[in-house]
């Protein structure tokens, strides 16, 4: 996720942080002393080590760097001849305590922001975030570049991560979201994998809109894996058939042709054959896909020479 970190403090580090505040303060303080009666706006020049200090240090060390800020500007009020008055000194301090508060929300926004990044990072979750109009990758973590087959970058199109019939139903969602501006889900997306891996997610597409309102700049999509629980669903409904086929009244034929269609509707694959164990041969009965049974009903083949049929019988 593309969200800027708080620098990160080592030892050693601190101090050279300091040193660096302290360098702007005291060239800012000299331009001040150089420059304060032809330019008495050069003031304005301690907002730099002011806002430095809160990026780079402690709130606490940010309202001594103002503090530090309003007393030389002060100095320089009193020994100079301009006609500016202390109120500017004044003001250099409130300005370090005010920056120092605000620097204070931030970092705690930050930190919070960066909590979630962490545990999406890390999540089973899958997040991606795609902006509008064009779907372009913006944000992601690691879950999803396995719906995205590990082609991951961003900038890439919807339509350049995964197969042009997914991305065309989830474009589809998206723009759904985009039009109704409410979330719109997808109980089980089928995403076909490699060597017939397929996975099924549970997908929410997330319209994201600007404080302002207005049409959203983003869709944010929220997926996770379901396949386990899709497979065992549709197991135990495979099974319950091939139980009312066996128990009812069906000819052995019709039968087999209820456990095949159910083997592979459990499966997921597309074509498939039944044999069954007569006489120690292996003999075809019923075939799916592109294997026919007229086609299947021609293989015999001795016990030994199919080990996957004689492991799923033992």
């Amino acid at each position: 996720m593309n969200v800027p970190r708080l620098p990160k403090q080592f030892p050693g580090r601190h101090l050279v942080l300091i040193l660096i505040v302290g360098v702007l303060l005291a060239i800012v303080g000299l331009l001040d002393e150089l420059l304060m009666d032809d330019l008495p706006w050069i003031n304005l020049a301690w907002a730099v080590p002011i806002i430095t200090a809160a990026y780079l240090l402690s709130p606490l060390e940010t309202v001594m760097v103002g503090l530090v800020a309003m007393i030389i500007c002060a100095a320089t009020v009193v020994g100079g001849d301009s006609d500016v008055n202390l109120w500017s000194s004044a003001a250099v301090g409130a300005f370090g305590v005010l920056v120092a508060i605000k620097a204070n929300f931030i970092r705690r926004y930050f930190r919070r922001i960066n909590l979630i990044r962490d545990a999406l990072e890390e999540s089973p979750l899958a997040y991606a975030e795609f902006s509008f109009p064009g779907y372009k990758l913006a944000n992601f973590n690691q879950t999803f570049t396995r719906i995205a087959n590990n082609n991951c970058k961003p900038g890439a199109r919807l339509c350049d991560l995964i197969s042009e019939e997914n991305s065309g139903k989830m474009a589809g969602k998206m723009d759904e979201a985009i039009a109704t501006r409410t979330r719109v889900d997808s109980d089980e997306f089928h995403l076909p994998g490699e060597e017939g891996r397929s996975s099924f997610w549970q997908i929410n597409f997330i319209p994201v809109s600007t404080q302002g309102g207005g049409t959203p700049r983003s869709v944010a999509l929220f997926a996770y894996d379901i396949t386990d629980s899709v497979i065992r669903g549709r197991t135990r409904e495979a099974a319950l058939r091939i139980s009312a086929a066996v128990m009812s009244s069906l000819s052995l034929d019709e039968t087999l042709r209820v456990v095949l269609d159910n083997m592979v509707f459990t499966s997921g694959t597309d074509a498939g054959a039944l044999l069954l164990l007569e006489d120690d041969q292996w003999v075809g009965k019923t075939g799916y896909g592109q294997y026919s049974d007229e086609m299947i009903q021609q293989l015999r083949f001795p016990y030994d020479d199919i080990p996957v049929s004689v492991a799923a019988l033992e």
